[in-house]
């Protein structure tokens, strides 16, 4: 099951870097949004995450991967349930089976589903992400950008809030990895 970890939880300031920062009614921020981030392990060394505005209850899904053996997202989809947000939306980093092979069966359960990313392998692909490109959703703000290397067509994501101090977030797929240097 996932983790449970959100920004601003113990775990997550020892082992994942800027998400753990002060949650936003801990740190002044002048809008009522909040980010939260849940980190969904897959597999045995890669992780999923879905990304919540509380303020919306919108939920963006990054890199759907599941099992080999598995066609469901299944846990994705249990956190969606459990934590009451419309998914809407997913960020795909790269077209590996291990950051997309959800995408397809996601994408078949919930009819409009938007599968961004930047490379045109990407599984169930609805629209082409250029680098640069700045999306929002609610009050949470993602800009593009382009990290080739690991694959040609990988995109990393640069998540943060205006007018807040918490720190942003980066999902960066293989380009970086959790616990060391970024795959080739």
């Amino acid at each position: 099951p996932c983790l449970g970890l959100e920004r601003g939880t113990p775990a997550l300031r020892k082992g994942f870097g800027s998400l753990g920062a002060p949650r936003r009614e801990d740190a002044g921020c002048q809008s009522s949004a909040t980010m939260k981030v849940k980190v969904i392990p897959v597999l045995e060394d890669n992780y999923m995450y879905l990304v919540i505005e509380e303020h919306t209850r919108e939920a963006v899904a990054v890199d759907v991967a599941v099992a080999l053996d598995v066609a469901v997202p299944k846990r994705l989809l249990e956190i969606v349930g459990r934590e009451g947000v419309s998914l809407t939306t997913v960020l795909t980093t790269h077209y590996h089976w291990d950051h997309a092979r959800g995408n397809a069966e996601l994408a078949r359960l919930r009819p409009g589903l938007a599968v961004l990313g930047a490379d045109e392998r990407i599984c169930a692909l609805t629209r082409k992400l250029v680098h640069g490109e700045e999306l929002r959703f609610g009050a949470i703000h993602v800009r593009c950008l382009l990290t080739p290397g690991h694959t040609s067509g990988h995109m990393s994501y640069f998540l943060w809030e205006e007018e807040c101090p918490d720190p942003p977030a980066v999902f960066s797929g293989d380009a970086l990895s959790v616990a060391g240097c970024g795959l080739r």
